[in-house]
C-alpha cells in the first residue's frame, strides 16, 4: 500500500459504520457531513474497494467494509494507548521542586548544568520558598526545606548540614596579611542578615567579646550579606553550602578560624499521598550524590584553614 489512511478518515468510516449515517457520524465528530464523505471516498480509494452501500438515508457496509471494521477500530484503539503512554512518559519526565531560596540560588544553580547531565529527559521547575522549622506546605512533587517540618502527611529525609564562618572580598585582605588574624580585619565594617547574632558568636569562637562595633550594616536575608560581602563592602558571615561556588570562583576568601555549627539543616521533603513521578527517585539519588560530595569537600576546606 503506498498511502496509510488518515486517522480521521479511520475515525469517520468507523462513525459511519456504527450509526449508518453519514450524517450521524458527522454530529458525533463534529464537522459536516461533506467532511464525512469525503474522508470515507478517500478511504476507499487508497483500498481500493468501496466500503459503504449507499442508500437513501442510511448507508450499509459492504463484505470488504465489514471486514475492515475490526481493522479500523483496532488501529484507532493501539494509536489512543500510545498516545496516552506517551503523554504518561511526558509526565513523568517533569518535576516541581519547592526550594529554600538561598539552597536554589547558591548551591543549584552552580550545579544545574550537572543536574541537566545526569537527568536529561528531565524538565524541572523550582520555585523559590522562604522556609522555617514550621512550614509545613509542599504542593510540588518535592521539596527542599531549611529546618525540619514535623507532620504525619510528610516523608522528611536529612540531606545537609553546614557550618559558618567570616567571608570578605579578597580585595579586602591586606597583602601578606595572616587570615587567622583577627586584627588584620578588626577595623573593617561588619555586615549582618536579620538575625545579627552570628558576629557575636563569630567573637565568641574567637575568644574575643563583641559589644558592637558601630561600623556595622543590618541587610536583611544573608544571600544579601554575602552579595554585600562579594561586592567588597565589608566582612560578612557565610557557609559552606551558600559560599562554596563563590569562594571557589575566587570572589570570597575565608578569614580567621572561627567556625560556627549551622542552626538547622536541609531536609528533603516529600507528600505520603504524592501523586506516583518517576523522576522523583532519580532527583533524590542525585541530592544524595552532591551532598556526600559536598561534605568531603568542606572536610579538606575546613582542614586546609583559612
Amino acid at each position: 500500500m503506498e498511502r496509510l489512511p488518515s486517522s480521521n478518515g479511520l475515525q469517520a468510516f468507523v462513525a459511519a459504520a456504527h450509526a449508518e449515517s453519514f450524517a450521524a457520524a458527522a454530529d458525533k465528530l463534529n464537522v459536516t457531513q461533506a467532511a464525512i464523505s469525503k474522508q470515507i471516498k478517500n478511504l476507499e480509494n487508497i483500498i481500493g474497494a468501496q466500503l459503504f452501500t449507499r442508500h437513501h438515508r442510511r448507508v450499509v457496509l459492504t463484505e470488504r467494509g465489514a471486514a475492515f471494521l475490526a481493522v479500523a477500530e483496532n488501529a484507532i484503539q493501539t494509536l489512543s494507548a500510545g498516545l496516552d503512554a506517551t503523554q504518561e512518559d511526558t509526565k513523568d519526565s517533569e518535576l516541581t521542586v519547592e526550594i529554600d531560596h538561598e539552597f536554589l540560588h547558591f548551591w543549584i544553580l552552580p550545579r544545574l548544568s550537572a543536574l541537566r547531565s545526569a537527568l536529561p529527559h528531565c524538565q524541572f521547575s523550582f520555585t523559590a520558598q522562604q522556609f522555617n522549622a514550621r512550614n509545613l506546605g509542599v504542593t510540588a512533587d518535592i521539596a527542599v526545606h531549611y529546618g525540619r517540618p514535623v507532620h504525619p502527611s510528610l516523608i522528611v529525609e536529612t540531606l545537609l548540614d553546614y557550618v559558618a564562618f567570616p567571608v570578605c572580598a579578597p580585595s579586602l585582605i591586606p597583602e601578606g596579611a595572616d587570615r587567622s588574624d583577627w586584627f588584620n580585619f578588626s577595623t573593617l565594617p561588619l555586615l549582618h542578615d536579620f538575625t545579627k547574632t552570628w558576629w557575636g558568636e563569630a567573637f565568641s569562637t574567637l575568644g574575643t567579646v563583641w559589644n558592637g562595633s558601630g561600623n556595622e550594616t543590618l541587610l536583611g536575608q544573608p544571600a544579601t550579606s554575602i552579595e554585600a560581602a562579594t561586592r567588597g563592602l565589608g566582612l560578612g558571615i557565610g557557609d559552606d553550602v551558600t559560599c562554596r561556588a563563590l569562594i571557589e570562583e575566587g570572589r570570597l576568601a575565608r578569614i580567621t578560624d572561627a567556625v560556627m555549627p549551622g542552626r538547622h539543616e536541609f531536609y528533603i521533603v516529600r507528600r505520603r499521598n504524592a501523586p506516583p513521578n518517576g523522576v522523583i527517585e532519580p532527583f533524590i539519588t542525585w541530592l544524595r550524590d552532591q551532598a556526600t560530595e559536598h561534605r568531603a569537600w568542606r572536610e579538606r576546606f575546613l582542614a586546609a584553614g583559612p
